[in-house]
């Protein structure tokens, strides 16, 4: 069978080699249950044939997630066979692996558990854009309107909350439908970060601005909201509150990200 596509493979396997300091490593796409394509599709350096039999490689498949030559369950005589260094599957949020990492070389000092921690990350980060489409469905099924790049982000930005602790943050603002508050609503919009992604919806008697911020804690909130009240009271002379502009918030966790953005748009009652 055809290796699964691994679009941008070659972007993503310099950017580990960037971030995790790999020397020597291969990026295979998946060809069926528990194989991989023995021509790699993306490489650094010039590592040798995959070796689908190598204890490290056996090891990490069937546990279904990164593994290295320091991994206390694999035993001394495995870590000894192996050729590799670190292998990991490219496992997307709630699907079967699409494809497979194997590190042969990186410098000793690199396989420290802050480098394997932002490697398994960086691996889920790219998997879930590989399934792209699968991703994007789980929330438009809870959320048909959602745009599909706040549905994507959402998927990814989950993952990294659940494995890294790292939270990101979802704020909604309401506002009324006179002129005024259109005014005020077009100025918040301007006011968007580049990182930021956000989704207007529109009712009868009033709009709503959902924002994504990503890697954002509550504290990060605060200060958002915060800067966009001065903008406002500096442009129009007053807050949220005088300005009838009501504030929801929500933060990914480990419930469905689906669920949070539906939870924030049916609080927003637009």
């Amino acid at each position: 069978a055809d290796p699964v596509e691994l679009p941008g493979a070659r972007e993503f396997i310099q950017l580990l080699g960037q971030s995790c300091q790999l020397e020597i490593a291969a990026l295979h796409g998946v060809t069926g249950t528990d194989r991989y394509a023995g021509m790699p599709t993306a490489v650094l350096g010039e590592p040798g044939v995959l070796d689908q039999d190598d204890p490290l490689v056996r090891y990490c498949i069937a546990q279904g997630r990164l593994a290295h030559v320091q991994t206390t369950d694999i035993t001394p005589a495995d870590r000894s066979a192996s050729r590799y260094l670190i292998c990991a599957p490219l496992l997307p949020s709630g699907s079967a692996p699409v494809g497979l990492l194997v590190v042969e070389k990186l410098p000793f000092f690199a396989l420290n558990d802050d480098a394997l921690q932002l490697l398994s990350v960086l691996i889920g980060y790219y998997a879930d854009g590989v399934r792209l489409g699968h991703a994007v469905r789980a929330v438009l099924a809870t959320v048909p309107d959602c745009p599909a790049d706040m549905a994507l982000d959402l998927m990814r930005l989950q993952r990294i909350r659940v494995e890294a602790g790292i939270e990101t943050s979802l704020v909604a603002l309401v506002f009324g439908k006179d002129e005024e508050s259109l005014d005020r609503f077009e100025q918040v919009k301007r006011l968007k970060r580049g990182v930021d992604l956000s989704w207007e919806l529109a009712g009868n008697s009033h709009v709503a601005l959902i924002t994504l911020l990503p890697l954002a804690s509550a504290a990060a909130v605060d200060g958002y909201l915060l800067r966009i009240e001065s903008a406002l009271q500096q442009q129009f002379g007053g807050g949220f509150v005088s300005s009838q502009i009501t504030t929801h918030t929500a933060r990914l966790g480990h419930a469905d990200a689906g669920e949070t953005l539906l939870g924030l748009v049916r609080r927003c009652a637009v």
